[in-house]
């Protein structure tokens, strides 16, 4: 690395970015004459907007491109490296907070050096020497002589994933200081730049280091490109493919490549007695996975090229089917052809034609073939596209860009086993993300029935369905209209989710065994049939493919085919992926990444293409138009609702409420909540439904405070205009029974009495009366009204309007098909009993994937990181209408709704001081910070939060405030840990205890109280799913909003939260030790624990629960969290020494399993000084061990010798039977590692006479274990 000078300042196009004060705060460079690019964090820590600018860049794309320039940002840029120079003015055109890259537009004469070269980073190999150049910040001990720029080369060091979502290359370049962000990395042997560099990999754990994160040439110049068009060299005119068809029958095989005029046949003998034990073998192998999957045992994998029997198997039946389908002259045809593509660097589009072969040979993992020239599976080969010929070859349909994809997930609320939709959700959200940022449209249909995918492919040309559900041998397991199981084989899912004419050109399947035949049901295999039917590209499944990796690989897919800049083709599209992801996961930090069945993925997911294939659409043609408006409202009566398909969540709502409006036995459904929850668009969406799945239907829609003469004549209205919009003209009696309804002369109670008798009985009257709270009354406080009434509503609200009470109590009670529909923040009383009539839903917050499904439509929200949103879900949680309104605030008044912007401004009138203008107030800069609090300011007062609180009892309000410190939602056992006084339990009860009661007791009326906190909206009940027990939560801004205000007005609030963390923590200790439960669940609860504990200020116990969660992490291989967890306890100055020693310990457990013994050891180390300074000679003692253990493991036997010895001497002065056993087993261990079978066996001996004594069963058989090897050992001596 060396200084530059003023003199030498670098290339021409690298120049500074300063902040406000003229300081540099980072590097850019010229990207095109007029325009210079940086990476986007460098333009916000400068000052710059870039949330503002990336939405004004995806309106650039639409009409509104004349209004795109009103959101760009001044940002000051000096052209050179030097620390003199003029400043430069430029205003940011484009951002994206995802990829990190900021276009700034400058005058083009004030940088008038020639632009940079940009190149393709895919073209860039490994270990390639690149130069990085840029502003620097470094200070030295002379205050004179502090760097200010540097110059510094490094290797290129392929890619990874960052963040799950975003495709990042990395180059090993220790000099890369501060200040270097955005620089251009530089190619060293043609000077042209190959990336952008983003940051540093800065691990707690010191792994990575040198490692520099940066954004790929290709990235560049499609973030680029619709601004300053393209950068990139058009690629030389390749040569066209070679194309290969291998075709294997009973008893030949053949090789056809036309390009080269070649065609052989040689015999194939002995195929299935030479395939069957390897085949066999990697049957086993999969099958083990899945048992251990399923008992929750450590898979195999987790370190760069650990061997493994999946993969073992994997390559043997690949090499295998090389020998069998690759024989002589077949094998070396295919040898010329793979070498004449290397030479010319043309692509191989090789295709497996199964037409003939045999059944048993149809299920191989053909896409593990290998070829003795290759080191590898030819699906892998860098120049071969692998696929299987579609056995129909049908004529794929031109479908117009950008790429459209439709979802569909499968999760029936009565499957076996169930799919977790939540999970589902999130992987999806997870995979589409890098394909709606290069402008894919992308729609998730809310229940994966056929009629419901039908509908979705109808709505308009799709290029991509994409399934996932569960799977078995020649079917797909979707859902039924009543949210049920449907098996569907392919031939059902055709004639009933395919719209004539509309065939998708490729289907992805997200299931197992989609490939797989039915020979007991005579079903063909899923993917097979819907290819013969005229699918042109079917993604399916081997067998079973863990959902790791179908989200990386599908991510990978859809992102290729998302950006691809000439011919958008799935094959080729996967064959990529394949690759790619392997790559990340091989070098992945993260063990989930690096498991056997992940790493095996890219032979499980395959794909049946037709041999000509056509580009999907063309993409020089293709322009983004999301985010071109707002979603089109379509109303039902009043109500405002979103276009079909915009709609997020509350899956279980939309089926059972449209079956309950439907009971002619009761008498509609009342949706209450905490004000912005989403009530009224759920009722509209319910509403669409309703008009969906029944004929007839009359929709009679009022909102806020009405009267019962007004919802008559409403009905009135309604039936009139559905009468007259039959095409005839109406029965004269039945106008005149509506004018009899109608006439208010008439006494009331006949007129309701005509209502029930010949209309509400006899029609489908559905009365939709939306923000019902208008018509209650205040909340009264006797104690009567306390108490839940005989309705089943609470007591304490009322309808103000007793004549209109009475019309919906008389309507609630009507049998028929008539319904009442309502959407209120509160419970309320009906008279008479009508409360018993009507189903009462309490609407909770969306879920954390649902949020962020939600995210995809509010334009600044979807603009932040990864971090960003999960930290605003943990400040506001699933609040739609607190989102909404941050992303308004977010885009200075504009949201995604007009009417959400047009509400923004009526709020902020009643609020903001008198003289403050609206207009400045919302168009002021704000961070992400101020936004959210403002947000839920806005929330707070719309909901009326304080008064809510007010009409509280003392004991209900202090439930609220220890159920807000909750971060999860819990069982009704919770409210005695907030409410109950301590209580002494029986031991010998606890013991014969299965779930021993909770150590708190109270005689509060716990349901009234909870039932009085539902009632305001300030708790929600969670519905019980499976036979689960409800569990309740309060929305996370609710809390926070109620912490804020109790610390300013109440002296002993600290103290009074600590206790309350302190009860909170035992409740999750309680559940964690009483709970039967997964490993996963067991972590979970161990980690609110420790949260909480560590709240309270109590240090020890918190780490406690964290060392008890470590210790589980480490044994279901979560080392990553693992690490984590101990990373951030060893920087807690809080822990003692001991406690510090003790996680160095766990770490260097961690490091030594994940085969790092330098860093082990050096932990190892940490720990015993520590332990020796404070005399913990029973930890010495342990620690000494396993540092046996590491020197055993790296071959050093004498080392190894002395350290368990030492080890020993210290357990048999503390009298410790068990580590003496360990001790004794180990160096028995030892002794026949060396060839020493008598020591070994006296060794073995001692160990198991004290095992034997304590009871020890699990070493007892692990000593017998190792004492049979011995002797196997000896007799073959």
């Amino acid at each position: 690395m060396n200084s530059l000078s003023p003199e030498a300042p670098g290339p021409g196009f690298i120049g500074q970015v300063l902040d406000g004060g003229g300081a540099t705060v980072g590097t850019c460079w010229l990207v095109a004459p007029g325009w210079v690019l940086t990476a986007a964090h460098v333009a916000q820590v400068a000052g710059a907007d870039v949330v503002a600018a990336s939405v004004a860049a995806e309106r650039a794309f639409s009409a509104a491109a004349d209004r795109a320039d009103e959101r760009a940002v001044t940002l000051r840029l000096k052209r050179g490296l030097a620390e003199t120079g003029p400043v430069i003015e430029g205003r940011v055109r484009r951002a994206d907070t995802v990829i990190d890259l900021a276009l700034v537009e400058i005058d083009a004469e004030s940088w008038d050096s020639a632009p940079a070269g940009l190149a393709d980073s895919e073209d860039v190999k490994p270990k390639e020497v690149v130069v990085v150049t840029g502003a620097a910040e470094l200070a030295d001990a002379r205050e004179d002589a502090a760097l200010i720029a540097s110059s510094t080369a490094g290797r290129w060091d392929e890619w990874g994933l960052y963040e799950d979502s975003v495709r990042l290359f990395k180059i090993k370049a220790s000099g890369v200081l501060r200040n270097m962000s955005g620089a251009p990395v530089i190619r060293d042997k043609d000077s042209t730049v190959v990336g952008l560099v983003t940051g540093r990999y800065n691990s707690a754990d010191g792994w990575g280091q040198g490692i520099v994160w940066v954004v790929g040439g290709r990235a560049i110049e499609q973030f680029c490109r619709p601004v300053v068009g393209s950068l990139l060299p058009p690629p030389p005119a390749p040569t066209q493919a070679v194309h290969v068809v291998l075709r294997p029958a009973r008893k030949t095989v053949s090789l056809v490549c036309e390009e080269l005029d070649t065609r052989v046949v040689e015999p194939c003998r002995g195929a299935r007695s030479r395939l069957f034990p390897a085949s066999e073998r990697l049957r086993l192998a999969r099958r083990g996975l899945v048992e251990a999957r399923r008992s929750g045992a450590r898979a195999p994998g987790g370190r760069v090229g650990e061997s493994t029997p999946l993969l073992d198997a994997l390559e043997e039946i690949g090499s295998v089917m090389g020998e069998v389908f690759l024989p002589g002259a077949v094998g070396e045809a295919l040898t010329r052809v793979l070498a004449k593509a290397r030479s010319q660097t043309i692509p191989v589009e090789f295709a497996v034609d199964l037409t003939e072969c045999p059944e048993e040979l149809r299920g191989l993992p053909w896409e593990g073939l290998r070829h003795p020239g290759f080191d590898g599976p030819l699906a892998l080969h860098p120049l071969v596209v692998f696929y299987r010929l579609a056995v129909a070859s049908p004529t794929p349909r031109r479908v117009e860009g950008p790429l459209r994809i439709v979802v569909a997930i499968a999760a029936p609320l009565d499957g076996e086993p169930k799919l977790d939709y939540e999970s589902e959700l999130r992987n999806i959200v997870a995979s589409v993300r890098e394909a709606r940022a290069g402008g894919a449209e992308v729609r998730i249909v809310t229940f994966a029935t056929t009629s419901e995918i039908k509908k979705a492919l109808g709505a308009g040309d799709v290029h991509v369905l994409h399934i996932s559900c569960h799977g078995s041998a020649g079917r797909l397991v979707l859902e039924d209209e009543n949210g049920g199981a449907r098996f569907v084989d392919a031939r059902t899912l055709i004639e009933e989710a395919i719209p004539p004419g509309k065939m998708p050109p490729v289907i992805c399947l997200s299931a197992c065994d989609t490939n797989v035949t039915d020979p007991t049901g005579g079903l063909p295999a899923v993917a097979d049939e819907l290819v013969s039917s005229g699918a042109p590209a079917v993604i399916g499944t081997e067998t079973s493919v863990s959902d790791r990796y179908a989200t990386l690989v599908f991510a990978r897919v859809y992102a290729e085919l998302a950006k691809a800049t000439e011919q958008p083709d799935p094959a080729t599209a996967l064959a990529a992926a394949r690759r790619q992801v392997l790559r990340a996961c091989e070098n992945s930090e993260r063990s989930r990444d690096r498991g056997e069945q992940v790493l095996s993925g890219w032979s499980v997911v395959t794909i049946q293409a037709t041999p000509s294939r056509e580009a999907l659409f063309d993409p020089t043609a293709a322009r983004p138009s999301r985010n071109e408006s707002s979603p089109v409202a379509l109303e039902v009566g009043d109500l405002p609702a979103l276009s079909p398909g915009s709609f997020v969540g509350r899956r279980r709502e939309q089926l059972e409420i449209p079956r309950l409006l439907a009971d002619e036995n009761r008498g509609g459904v009342v949706l209450h909540g905490i004000g912005g929850i989403g009530k009224t668009s759920l009722a509209n969406e319910i509403l669409r439904r309703v008009g969906e799945q029944r004929d007839g239907v009359v929709f009679v829609t009022l909102s806020g405070a009405v009267t019962a003469e007004e919802v008559l004549q409403g009905i009135i209205a309604e039936l009139r205009i559905d009468a007259y919009s039959q095409g005839q003209l109406p029965d004269p009696r039945f106008l005149g029974k509506l004018e009899f309804l109608g006439d208010p002369r008439i006494d009331w109670n006949s007129r309701i009495g005509l209502l029930r008798r010949e209309f509400l009985k006899r029609i489908p009257i559905i009365v939709v009366l939306d923000n019902f709270e208008d018509n209650l009354s205040p909340a009264n406080r006797n104690e009567d009204d306390l108490r839940r009434d005989d309705s089943g509503s609470h007591g304490g609200r009322r309808i103000k309007d007793r004549q209109l009470a009475d019309f919906l109590a008389a309507v609630a009670k009507t049998s028929g098909p008539s319904a009442l529909l309502i959407t209120c923040r509160y419970r309320f009383e009906l008279p008479d009993d009508g409360g018993e009539y009507l189903r009462w839903w309490g609407l909770g917050p969306l879920s954390f994937s649902e949020t962020l499904r939600l995210a995809w439509d509010l334009p600044h929200v979807e603009a932040l990181d990864d971090y960003q949103l999960h930290m605003l879900w943990a400040s506001i949680g699933g609040h739609p209408r607190t989102l909404e309104m941050l992303d308004a605030l977010l885009g200075h008044g504009r949201g995604r709704l007009t009417r959400i912007a047009q509400e923004l401004r009526q709020r902020l009138k009643r609020t903001l001081p008198d003289g403050m203008d609206v207009a400045s107030w919302i168009d002021r800069p704000r961070d992400l910070d101020v936004s959210v609090a403002e947000a839920v300011t806005l929330a707070a007062n719309d909901v009326l939060l304080p008064q809510l609180l007010a009409l509280l009892s003392p004991e209900a309000k202090r439930l609220l405030m220890g159920l807000a410190l909750f971060r999860r939602p819990v069982e009704k056992p919770a409210v005695t840990f907030v409410l109950g006084t301590p209580v002494e339990h029986d031991a010998t009860e606890d013991e014969t205890n299965s779930a021993p009661d909770p150590p708190f007791a109270t005689d509060l009326p716990v349901d009234d109280l909870l039932d009085e906190l539902v009632s305001t909206t300030l708790l929600t009940r969670l519905e019980s799913t499976g036979g689960s027990s409800p569990q309740w939560f309060v929305h996370r801004w609710t809390a926070s909003t109620m912490e804020r205000q109790e610390e300013s007005a109440v002296e002993t609030a600290e103290e009074d939260k600590v206790a309350r963390h302190r009860r909170a923590a035992a409740y999750w200790m309680w559940h964690y030790r009483t709970t039967a439960q997964s490993r996963e669940a067991d972590v979970d609860d161990l980690m609110e624990c420790y949260a909480h504990f560590g709240e309270a200020g109590d240090v020890k116990q918190s780490d406690n629960a964290a060392q008890t969660a470590a210790s589980i992490l480490n044994r279901i291989g979560r080392w990553d969290d693992e690490w984590k967890l101990a990373n951030r306890q060893i920087q807690n100055t809080h822990l003692n020494k001991d406690q510090q020693a003790a996680w160095h310990h766990q770490l260097g457990v961690l490091a030594q399993a994940r085969g790092d013994y330098d860093t082990a050891r050096t932990r190892y180390q940490q720990a015993l000084a520590i332990f020796e300074e404070l005399g913990n000679r029973a930890d010495m003692a342990a620690t000494y061990h396993q540092l046996g253990v590491l020197a055993q493991a790296r071959g050093d036997y004498d080392t190894a010798h002395k350290l368990y010895e030492q080890s020993l001497r210290i357990e048999e002065e503390l009298g410790n039977r068990a580590g003496m056993a360990t001790s004794y087993h180990q160096l028995g261990i030892l002794a026949q590692a060396r060839g020493d079978y008598d020591t070994a066996h006296t060794y073995y001996q001692r160990a198991l006479t004290i095992f034997e004594e304590l009871g020890d069963r699990v070493n007892i058989a692990k000593v017998r274990r190792n004492l049979d090897i011995l002797a196997k050992d000896q007799n073959n001596t």
